[in-house]
C-alpha cells in the first residue's frame, strides 16, 4: 500500500487490485482509520494490551478466570478491579465521599447519594398501590412485602420474621444480648441507633410526649408506650415456655435466656 507525498489528496494503491481500480482516494473509500483509544490500562495480570475495553474484559475473563481479583485480607474475590478497591476500603476504613451538610463520609459515592436524600427529603422510589415513597430502592423492596405479606428473614433463635435487613438485626440482638450503640454521656446502650438517638434527647432535656394519666414525659413513642402499661397492667409480651409476661420485649428476652441458661444445665 503506498501514499502520494504530494500536497494532494492521499491515494492508495492496492496491488493487483489496484491495476484494475486504479488510484483510489480515502474519501471515496469513506475509509475511518482506527484511532486506538487512548491511556487505556493493560491487562493487571500479564504483558497484554488491548484494543478496547471490551477486548480487556473479555480477555481478563478468558485468561485469568471468572473473579480474578481476590482480596489478600479475605475470601473475597470478584471480576472487576474497581469492585476489589472498594472492598478494600472496609479493611482500611477509608471513606472518601464526604457529606457538605455534616460529619458523614462513605467509601463509595453511590452511600453518599443516598446519604444526601435525608437532607433534602427526596424519595423519588415511589409505592404503586399507596402514597409511600422512599430515598432507596431497598427500602421500597421492603414496603412492598407489607402489600404481599412476604416476611422472608427469619431469626435462627424464635419464629420471628421481617420484612427488612435492620429490623431482623434488630431483633437478634435481643437474643444475643448485644448492644453495639454507646451514649458518650452516660452508660447506656442500646441494640438501634434511632433508640439511641432519643436516648440522647435525655440528657438535652428533650421530651416531647406526655402520659395522659400523670405527669410523665417520654422521649419517644415506644417509652411512652412502656409507661403507659405501668397505669393500664398491659403486659402483651408471653413467654412460650412459661406463664411470664412483661410489658417490655427487653424483659422477655433476659427471661428467655434464663430458660436457655436452665436447658444447657440440664
Amino acid at each position: 500500500m503506498m501514499a502520494s507525498s504530494d500536497g494532494e489528496e492521499s491515494t492508495y494503491l492496492f496491488g493487483a487490485l489496484g491495476t484494475a481500480l486504479g488510484e483510489v482516494t480515502l474519501r471515496q473509500l469513506n475509509f475511518q482509520p482506527y484511532i486506538p483509544e487512548r491511556s487505556l490500562p493493560g491487562c493487571d495480570f500479564c504483558q497484554y494490551r488491548p484494543c478496547s475495553k471490551e477486548d480487556l474484559k473479555k480477555h481478563v475473563h478468558d485468561v485469568h478466570g471468572d473473579k480474578p481479583y481476590k482480596c489478600n485480607l479475605c475470601e473475597y474475590a470478584t471480576h472487576l478491579r474497581t469492585l476489589i478497591n472498594l472492598h478494600m476500603r472496609k479493611h482500611t476504613g477509608e471513606k472518601p465521599y464526604k457529606c457538605s451538610l455534616c460529619d458523614y463520609s462513605a467509601a463509595q459515592r453511590s452511600n453518599l447519594t443516598k446519604h444526601m436524600r435525608r437532607h433534602t427529603g427526596e424519595k423519588p422510589y415511589k409505592c404503586t398501590i399507596c402514597p409511600f415513597s422512599a430515598s432507596e430502592n431497598a427500602e421500597l423492596r421492603d414496603h412492598m412485602r407489607l402489600h404481599s405479606g412476604e416476611k422472608p428473614r427469619k431469626c435462627p433463635f424464635c419464629n420471628y420474621s421481617t420484612t427488612q435487613k435492620s429490623a431482623l438485626m434488630s431483633h437478634i440482638r435481643r437474643h444475643t444480648g448485644e448492644k453495639p450503640y454507646k451514649c458518650e454521656l452516660c452508660d447506656y446502650r442500646t441494640v438501634q441507633r434511632s433508640t439511641l438517638r432519643c436516648h440522647m434527647r435525655v440528657h438535652a432535656d428533650d421530651r416531647p410526649l406526655m402520659c395522659t394519666y400523670c405527669g410523665y414525659k417520654a422521649v419517644s413513642k415506644s417509652a411512652l408506650g412502656i409507661h403507659i402499661r405501668t397505669h393500664t397492667g398491659e403486659k402483651p409480651h408471653e413467654c412460650n415456655k412459661c406463664d411470664y409476661s412483661t410489658n417490655q420485649i427487653s424483659n422477655l428476652s433476659r427471661h428467655m435466656r434464663q430458660h436457655s441458661e436452665d436447658s444447657d444445665h440440664q
